[in-house]
């Protein structure tokens, strides 16, 4: 599991940034074979406001940007990230998408990792299997043979 760099009770931030996740794939393979190591990608945010965040999915996360004219910042090591204001006050979120777990697919193939794990299926961006099958696409392929 390697998500959840900033949490529900913590201050805003990234989900899962790549130079954490990195950092945490360098110590387990370090102690851990690779072989029996799945990443845990997470496709998931939270809206905070105040000292809260609550748990949001992805359509979620943009269609609020959406609603308030908000600019998501996409930013590739970090996740997307924007803020903005309504009646209860002021709101920061972070989310996951297509562009921000493409280079947490790259260290799986970097330290020969035995998979990945998706937490929580149902709300994620639909192009994280774009990303998927573009990353492991032999993988991908024996799986649909297997059907």
């Amino acid at each position: 599991m390697a998500y959840d760099y900033s949490w529900s009770t913590s201050s805003p931030g990234p989900i899962a940034p790549v130079d954490w996740v990195n950092n945490i794939i360098s110590y387990a393979t370090s102690v851990i074979n690779p072989n029996k190591i799945e990443l845990g990608i997470p496709d998931y945010g939270y809206n905070w406001s105040g000292s809260k965040g609550i748990g949001i999915d992805y359509l979620h996360a943009i269609n609020t940007a959406a609603r308030y004219n908000s600019k998501v910042t996409d930013d590739t090591n970090s996740g997307p990230h924007y803020t903005y204001s309504d009646k209860k006050g002021n709101h920061t979120v972070w989310f996951e998408n297509e562009t921000s777990i493409q280079p947490l697919l790259d260290l799986v193939n970097k330290y020969n990792l035995n998979g990945i794990s998706i937490w929580s299926l149902g709300g994620e961006d639909p192009k994280i299997y774009t990303a998927i099958n573009a990353k492991f696409p032999s993988i991908v392929e024996i799986a649909r043979l297997n059907k």
